[in-house]
């Protein structure tokens, strides 16, 4: 995936978010389904940049918590050992990602990487 086709699914996520409430049957929730749910599994690197992406931007805690808790708990819970290293480089340089991975839970997380992530959080954990 393009760095524009990650742009327009962060453009389109936020916009499904800012929807009260979402449409959680419709076609914009089929299709951020059918875009995220696979990059989870078989495309982590999608994931990754789409949680990059979407940080950045000036977004609402509201949406701060719907990323912390869906695409990078997902990405920490199933490729965690492949994206430590990166995740703890974006942490140390980026306080407002550090922010970001407050509102992740352990889920199936290795322990190991869980234990790094603990240290690179804010101790604000909401």
């Amino acid at each position: 995936m393009s760095d524009q086709e990650i742009e327009q699914l962060v453009d389109r996520w936020i916009a499904y978010w800012d929807a009260d409430p979402p449409d959680y049957e419709g076609a914009e929730a089929d299709y951020l389904c059918d875009m995220l749910m696979p990059a989870c599994e078989c495309d982590p690197e999608v994931l990754w940049c789409f949680v990059r992406n979407a940080y950045k931007r000036n977004i609402s805690e509201r949406h701060l918590g719907l990323l912390a808790a869906g695409p990078l708990e997902d990405l920490i819970a199933y490729h965690g050992p492949e994206y430590i290293d990166r995740i703890e480089i974006e942490a140390r340089q980026n306080p407002s990602f550090r922010h970001l991975l407050g509102g992740v839970w352990r889920n199936i997380a290795d322990a190991e990487v869980w234990k790094r992530v603990e240290t690179l959080r804010d101790k604000d954990i909401w």
